[in-house]
């Protein structure tokens, strides 16, 4: 049970990252080392959040990984990329709770405005992300909102029946600027493999 990431975008703003955590020490050391894994996060967790109507609560499952997002209203979103034995209502509950913290810090309360990526680390977000990798050991995260109980969450079975039909994880995969030459032809390697995540990209 581990999450991979949680990323937060604007998308009044074409879609961009406000900031996020990472925790891959569970991958393997090229994937970690080259970048290739965070580059493939970035870009699904801003597809995810691209193909999500706001005001909805979504997932995706894809190869070993599930992503759930959640879209508000407003324009923010967060985006939890996990492996599929992680509770679902505690990724969602990872992502309103430091929503909320996001958006009452005075220092972001212009957020709708920003229009470029910040790749900076909030250390409160990564404090949050470390605690979240055990939910069982924390009483006060299993406590699941209860509005979350009422939210209808959509999952969809993988990334290619998220998108719009006729689109193509592999023709988004050639199009992306959050992929470098070298990510590109590692997630080409790895769907050889059967596995987008088999390879050297995530696991």
């Amino acid at each position: 049970m581990r999450i991979l990431s949680i990323k937060y975008f604007n998308t009044n703003k074409n879609t961009t990252l406000l900031t996020h955590a990472e925790d891959l020490t569970t991958l393997p050391f090229l994937a970690r080392l080259n970048g290739s894994a965070s580059e493939m996060l970035l870009f699904l967790s801003r597809t995810f959040v691209e193909r999500t109507e706001r005001g909805k609560c979504e997932g995706c499952r894809e190869g070993e990984y599930s992503g759930w997002i959640y879209h508000k209203s407003n324009g923010i979103a967060g985006v939890v990329i996990c492996d599929h034995e992680y509770d679902r209502r505690v990724a969602l509950t990872l992502i309103q709770k430091y929503m909320t913290i996001y958006e009452e810090t005075a220092t972001n309360w212009d957020w709708p405005t920003y229009d470029k990526d910040n790749t900076i680390v909030d250390p409160r977000l990564q404090e949050l992300l470390a605690k979240y990798q055990s939910p069982h050991n924390q009483d006060s995260i299993m406590k699941i909102n209860k509005d979350l109980e009422k939210t209808k969450i959509v999952l969809h079975e993988s990334i290619d029946k998220m998108l719009e039909r006729g689109t193509k994880i592999d023709t988004l995969v050639d199009k992306s600027n959050d992929l470098s030459r070298q990510s590109k032809i590692f997630y080409k390697k790895s769907k050889k493999l059967n596995s987008w995540c088999g390879s050297c990209i995530i696991s």
